[in-house]
């Protein structure tokens, strides 16, 4: 990863934020800057970042023939992230140096809470959790998403062999994958990963923290309370000691364009409760008391499936910790409408 001082790293950050703002953070007006299949990319062994970016005629060896094999091109870079090989990995350096040591846990964080809205809102706080996790050989990275535009009951894997970002291919996990598929509560349904964002904005981190690792990518749909304990079952059949977890999901969407104001004074303090009454329950491993505080409070986590399957899996045989909150109210001055963020890592209990 390339060093940066600070002084530097808040720069490019700086004017990626200006770019962002200038630009539409929820969907593409120029679809060139949508579709990054023209710009090919090389990884550079050393630090897994891109070397160089090559003519699209001619094939980097971490691209996949696509006539061979079927890949998920990334839909949000260019507009929710950098497009170009070398800015996103200016970017994340950035994040990452702003990040000083890690925050330290008394654990072994094997999984994570982490935010998936635009880099310029919660790109900092996720970088926090990434570098929280335990450094430790990884060769399978399991992401849980939330479905914000398709409807269906269960877990949905992808059709595609591999998913793309500008810094490479990542192999998805066809030997989990069959394991899955043997389990009804999963199934095949690209409907649900064409155009999901909480799993695509999960990967540029997952890249340049983990080397040579494959993907299980789940967006989850409906799921009801005695539901969560099958696709445990999943689960516990592909997680080994060389797993990661990572549980995508905001927090509060309040507001009048989210359609959720359970209060409107003290906006900044009243969220921050909101939020952490959550986190609270999250950082026990506590299954019930998340599922019923998020019954009673109406709290708009829209990744609260995949938390709750995360904590389901531990089976409170585990604990966490906040590494970071952030709101999108803080970052702008404006909590008219404001989304919160939360990088939060889980691990097994010390014996």
């Amino acid at each position: 990863m390339l060093h940066l001082y600070h002084g530097k790293s808040h720069l490019i950050l700086l004017l990626w934020a200006i770019f962002l703002y200038s630009s539409n953070m929820y969907g593409c007006q120029n679809k060139s800057r949508c579709n990054n299949s023209a710009e090919q990319v090389v990884l550079s062994k050393k630090n897994n970042f891109p070397a160089k970016i090559i003519n699209p005629n001619t094939r980097g060896k971490n691209m996949v023939d696509k006539q061979k094999l079927s890949v998920r091109e990334p839909v949000y870079s260019g507009s929710w992230y950098p497009g170009q090989a070398d800015k996103l990995q200016e970017v994340l350096s950035a994040y990452f140096a702003n990040v000083s040591k890690g925050e330290k846990v008394n654990f072994t964080p094997i999984a994570l809470v982490s935010p998936h809205a635009g880099f310029v809102y919660s790109g900092q706080t996720a970088a926090y959790g990434f570098k929280a996790l335990a450094e430790k050989k990884t060769d399978r990275i399991i992401v849980i998403a939330p479905s914000h535009r398709t409807h269906f009951n269960g877990a949905a894997l992808p059709e595609e062999d591999f998913f793309r970002t500008p810094l490479g291919d990542i192999p998805v996990d066809l030997e989990a994958k069959k394991i899955l598929l043997k389990n009804s509560a999963f199934k095949v349904f690209n409907p649900a990963h064409s155009q999901e964002h909480s799993l695509e904005i999960q990967l540029p981190f997952l890249q340049a923290r983990f080397k040579d690792f494959k993907l299980v990518p789940l967006v989850i749909g409906e799921v009801k309370k005695e539901g969560y304990q099958q696709l445990v079952k999943g689960l516990k059949e592909i997680v080994g000691p060389n797993t990661i977890l990572v549980a995508s999901s905001d927090f509060t969407h309040y507001g009048p364009n989210f359609g959720y104001l359970p209060f409107t004074k003290d906006i900044k303090n009243s969220l921050e409760k909101l939020d952490l009454g959550a986190v609270e329950f999250i950082e026990k491993c506590d299954f019930d008391g998340l599922y019923n505080y998020h019954q009673k409070t109406g709290i708009t986590v829209c990744g609260i499936k995949p938390i709750l399957l995360l904590l389901k899996y531990f089976n409170q045989d585990c604990q966490g910790k906040l590494i970071k909150y952030q709101t999108s109210g803080a970052i702008t001055g404006d909590y008219v409408n404001s989304v919160s963020y939360c990088s939060i890592v889980l691990g097994t209990k010390e014996k």
